[in-house]
C-alpha cells in the first residue's frame, strides 16, 4: 500500500469517521496529527513542502468560491489565514502557486500527497446531545450534490469525501477542524 501507515489506516480512518473506532491507533512511520490551530498545521505544511514537496491542504465544499471572479478575495479565513480554492484542477499539483491554494476533493481525486493538510469545515458538526456526527447543510455549498438527495445521503458523501482527503499523504495527514466539539470528538482518535 502506497500510505507507510500501513494496511490498517484506511479502515481507521472510516472508523472513526463512522464513529466506530474505539480509541487512538498510533500508526509507525506516519505522522497523523491533530492541529488546534490551522496557523500551525500551515507552518507545518509549509515546512514539509520545503523538505519533500507534493505537501497541499484540502477541505471539503464548506466555503464559496468567492475569489473565481475577483483574485483578490478571500475564499477561506481560519485563524488569521486567508486562502483561496485551487485555481485550476488539472495540473494542480505541478503548480508552484498551489501550495498556497485550498485544494477540493474535484482537484485530488487519485491523486497523492507525501503530506495532506485536511481541513474539516463547518459543513460537519458534533452535535453533543446525540453523540453523533452530523452535516450542517446549510454550510455546504456544492449545491449540485446538495440538490436531491436526502441529509443521510448527504452525510455520507460529506464522510467519503473527508475519508478520502485523510488518505492522500503518503508519509503523514494533519488535520485542523472548524467545529470544536468535532475537535474534541477527533482528540480522542488523534494525537495532537
Amino acid at each position: 500500500m502506497r500510505i507507510k501507515a500501513g494496511s490498517g489506516y484506511v479502515p481507521y480512518i472510516y472508523d472513526v469517521l463512522y464513529q466506530r473506532a474505539t480509541g487512538i491507533t498510533l500508526f509507525e512511520n506516519y505522522e497523523f496529527k491533530l492541529f488546534d490551530s490551522f496557523a500551525d498545521m500551515v507552518g507545518l505544511l509549509d515546512e514539509k513542502e520545503h523538505d519533500v514537496g507534493l505537501c497541499r491542504l484540502c477541505t471539503g465544499y464548506a466555503w464559496r468560491w468567492n475569489a473565481r471572479e475577483d483574485k483578490t478575495l478571500v475564499d477561506i479565513s481560519l485563524d488569521g489565514v486567508n486562502i483561496q480554492w485551487n485555481t485550476q484542477t488539472g495540473g494542480w499539483l505541478s503548480n508552484p502557486d498551489a501550495k498556497k491554494e485550498m485544494g477540493s476533493i474535484y482537484t485530488l481525486p487519485g491523486l497523492d500527497l507525501n503530506y495532506a493538510g485536511v481541513v474539516i469545515g463547518p459543513d460537519l458538526f458534533f452535535d453533543t446531545h446525540d453523540n453523533t456526527i452530523k452535516v450542517n447543510k446549510d454550510n455546504f455549498v456544492d449545491d449540485k450534490v446538495k440538490n436531491g438527495v436526502t441529509d443521510l445521503e448527504l452525510r455520507e458523501y460529506i464522510l467519503n469525501t473527508y475519508a478520502v482527503f485523510l488518505t492522500r499523504g503518503i508519509r503523514g495527514t494533519y488535520v485542523y477542524v472548524c467545529d470544536n466539539n468535532l475537535r474534541e470528538y477527533f482528540k480522542k482518535y488523534i494525537v495532537g
